[in-house]
């Protein structure tokens, strides 16, 4: 970094650089610079379309830090690092005994860290970057051997303090998209915790997500019904249920649930906003628009009036109102809504977050219904080129963007490519989403119309078939979409 004059660096120049490099490349984890920015030795930011990355000096002299702790804490025990945490006045000696137990995770000691979580009272935090890396560092042959092993060993007459430091962790790696890791985590989880406090609760129900459909329904009615017969049951957990509920396509149970936390809420203005954030996306789900612009609109409100920063529920308040409004072919207010969305994601969060792909992908909805391919087109595929930077494998927004490009080849004639997309969007939705959801249906009827299209009229009745059953069991034979689907089952029978 003295070589090039600056701390802030592009990313292919930072680990050939001759007085960072080599500290950059000394942290071995499944991606080390991933690793320096979990630890905030790097941050970071967007200049002109480029990614760049600070180099942190604060973070560099807790590394070094860490190294004398390690050297020194040699052969003590783990209350030798609790002394330094608790006494020490030293500004950085928490986070130097942080970066101490990373090394020794790299040496593949553990007994310091467990020891620490389950006597650390008032800052377990230091122990949550250390069983991260603990997970990540897991090898890719044995990763649910030893990931299981690791969660064994922590919660041998565990304590809330244990449960903390898990859903501490649960949500870094969650944070950077480390799907795989979380499967086995949570699969693990929910096979050993019985539920008895409120945390272990929550964390049972946001592990949900990474079960498969299956066992995530069988287990999310089950933590439904014990919810319902407990007394006091604050708010949040109501929130957590209901958006459990919501992935899984349930809506109905998930606009109840949200109903119920929303009445619990009382004074915490921000969950407010979060619930009727979802109320307004259940809702669009239902085919209820009316009712979906007015709590994205209340959500909103609640936002500019409280002048609380939450960028992420404004911006899908925004998203919705533009997605209610292409629906009600009103294209123009649509269009002025989902490009604020993407302005606000622009600013806030950069060209290389999911969100942004997001709205690139929500605005090319728009362009998509107004007959604007073209400029569909290129939303989608800065939506799918973001997607594909972030993700290391197909997930249900890869599917999205997938699907939606297949609908403008559709609208193009182009119905051989249409049909590609779409079977490569379907084979990813089954073996992510299940058989049993509203994307699946979705992708079913969208590659039934192009097989039409293509004079595939055999495979076309079979998939429209299926989609139709699919939209009748999820959201009930009067919805629009179910009846449209019922009559074009009777055009292809009649081909």
């Amino acid at each position: 970094m003295l070589q090039h004059e600056q701390h802030l660096l592009p990313v292919d120049l930072l680990f050939d650089d001759g007085q960072i490099g080599d500290f950059v490349k000394s942290i071995q984890i499944d991606s080390p610079y991933q690793q320096m920015l979990m630890e905030g030795v790097l941050t970071e930011s967007v200049r002109e379309e480029k990614l760049y990355v600070s180099y942190s000096v604060e973070g560099y002299f807790h590394y070094v830090l860490g190294e004398v702790i390690y050297a020194k804490s040699e052969g003590k025990s783990a209350e030798y690092l609790k002394e330094i945490i608790e006494h020490n006045k030293l500004n950085g000696a928490k986070e130097g005994v942080e970066q101490c137990l990373i090394r020794d995770v790299q040496k593949d000691n553990l007994s310091r860290l467990i020891w620490l979580i389950d006597n650390l009272s008032n800052s377990t935090e230091v122990c949550v970057n250390s069983l991260a890396y603990a997970f990540l560092k897991c090898s890719f042959k044995s990763r649910q051997k030893e990931i299981r092993n690791i969660l064994k060993k922590l919660l041998k007459n565990y304590s809330l303090l244990d449960i903390d430091v898990i859903s501490d962790a649960v949500s870094m790696l969650e944070k950077y998209n480390k799907i795989e890791h979380l499967e086995v985590i949570c699969n693990f989880l929910c096979r050993f915790l019985s539920p008895k406090t409120p945390e272990e609760y929550m964390l049972i129900i946001n592990s949900l997500e990474y079960l498969s459909p299956v066992t995530r329904k069988k287990r999310l009615h089950s933590l439904k019904a014990k919810l319902v017969s407990l007394k006091g049951v604050p708010s949040d957990f109501y929130y957590a249920l209901a958006y459990q509920y919501e992935l899984i396509s349930d809506y109905k149970n998930a606009f109840s649930l949200y109903a119920v936390a929303l009445k619990k809420v009382k004074l915490n203005e921000p969950l407010k906003v979060k619930i009727y954030m979802h109320m307004a996306q259940v809702s669009l789900y239902k085919d209820d628009l009316e009712k979906s612009i007015y709590y994205a609109k209340k959500s909103n409100k609640i936002i500019n009036k409280q002048s609380i920063q939450n960028y992420y529920e404004k911006d899908c308040n925004y998203s919705t109102l533009g997605e209610a409004y292409r629906q009600k072919e009103s294209y123009g207010t649509a269009l002025k809504y989902q490009i604020k969305s993407l302005e606000l994601t622009l600013e806030n969060f950069g060209s290389f977050d999911k969100i942004t792909a997001t709205s690139y992908n929500n605005l090319g909805l728009v362009y998509r219904s107004s007959g604007e391919y073209e400029l569909a087109i290129h939303c989608y595929e800065e939506a799918l080129r973001i997607k594909e930077n972030i993700f290391n494998e197909p997930n249900s927004s890869i599917i999205v963007t997938l699907n939606n490009l297949g609908v403008v080849y559709k609208y193009e004639e182009r119905y051989e490519n249409a049909v590609t997309k779409y079977s490569k969007s379907l084979t990813y939705s089954i073996q992510i989403n299940g058989d049993c959801h509203v994307m699946t249906a979705t992708i079913l009827y969208n590659l039934a119309m192009s097989q039409k299209n293509n004079n595939d009229i055999s495979n076309a009745r079979k998939n429209c078939k299926k989609s139709y059953s699919l939209f009748k069991q999820l959201l009930g034979i009067n919805h629009s979409t179910t009846k449209l689907i019922k009559d074009k089952i009777s055009e292809l029978n009649d081909l």
